[in-house]
């Protein structure tokens, strides 16, 4: 029995085309990091607690996998495994901030240049548990698009 692709090849091939170069471009605007987490996935440095409004400091957390992102975007493996590591520690402590920026638009930003630039062969999984709703069930609309070109972008 033949399987048949729902998606054609000819789209396929475009949708890496085009994540191949939003990752190149992201690279290019971000310094490549080798500072890795804890086996926990945190740094020691980061106070996890923040809840300051408008410089949370808890966000240099993903603006540090992302700099593993951009390592690992250019062939360090280590990198792309330390980024891995922060990322299942971020979603496993689901940090949150009282200002809704941050929840809403700068941490899907974050996440969604992240997951484009580590294109990790078990993306899909993490990808959902990293764009999924809120707690409280809301979908925003910064998160929905970063999931929508996620699902598009890893055919």
């Amino acid at each position: 029995m033949t399987q048949h692709n729902p998606i054609p090849p000819s789209l396929a091939e475009a949708c890496k085309t085009v994540r191949r170069s939003l990752a190149d471009g992201i690279a290019r605007r971000y310094e490549p990091s080798q500072s890795e987490p804890d086996t926990d996935g945190r740094w020691g440095d980061i106070d996890y607690k923040d809840q300051m409004r408008s410089r949370w400091l808890t966000r240099e957390h993903l603006l540090r996998t992302r700099g593993l992102a951009v390592a690992a975007h250019y062939g360090s493996a280590e990198a792309h495994h330390a980024a891995l590591v922060a990322l299942d520690h971020w979603i496993e402590a689901d940090y949150r901030n009282p200002n809704w920026w941050h929840n809403d638009i700068g941490t899907p930003m974050l996440v969604g240049e992240t997951l484009i630039l580590l294109n990790s062969p078990d993306r899909s999984d993490r990808a959902e548990k990293l764009l999924a709703p809120g707690a409280d069930g809301a979908i925003n609309s910064c998160g929905s698009l970063a999931a929508a070109w996620w699902k598009i972008l890893s055919t």
